[in-house]
């Protein structure tokens, strides 16, 4: 075969009992979790995509906040909060062309610190998957992306 590339990801994650970083070199302190095949190595394709998204903190508060990116399997956005990893949040985002809101419960999956705002705010970047959407939801988040791909 001529002019195929594949790309291959892999993810290692330490041992819970190791508490140095560990190098990829040391397959003893190592555990493969996840194996990822394709241009992007992401199960879902992702859009650059602005809107404003509801986030309920678990004790009733809400935070909103602007999105960076979307795909089907869940959405980034940046804010003031520190989040913790693997807490559950309740979801409201707007739609922008099907000018509908859906909800939905995630799971906040990584947390990146961003330089301060202008006004001196620590921001972060917040990775949230999706756990939990109904199938009319699901639906018109499908047909909203469809309308962004190329």
């Amino acid at each position: 075969m001529e002019g195929i590339f594949i790309a291959l990801g892999m993810l290692f994650y330490a041992p819970k009992e190791t508490s140095t970083i560990a190098t990829v070199s040391d397959p003893n302190l190592h555990h493969n979790q996840e194996i990822y095949i394709g241009s992007e190595m992401r199960r879902f394709k992702r859009i650059n995509y602005k809107t404003q998204i509801e986030i309920m903190i678990p004790g009733g508060r809400t935070q909103r906040a602007e999105t960076i990116d979307i795909s089907l399997g869940g959405v980034c956005f940046s804010t003031p909060i520190p989040f913790k990893t693997d807490k559950k949040v309740k979801l409201t985002l707007d739609l922008l062309r099907k000018k509908k809101s859906i909800s939905a419960t995630g799971r906040i999956a990584w947390i990146k610190r961003e330089s301060a705002s202008p006004r001196g705010m620590q921001q972060y970047k917040v990775g949230v998957e999706f756990v939990k959407m109904t199938n009319d939801e699901q639906q018109l988040l499908s047909e909203e992306l469809k309308l962004y791909y190329e």
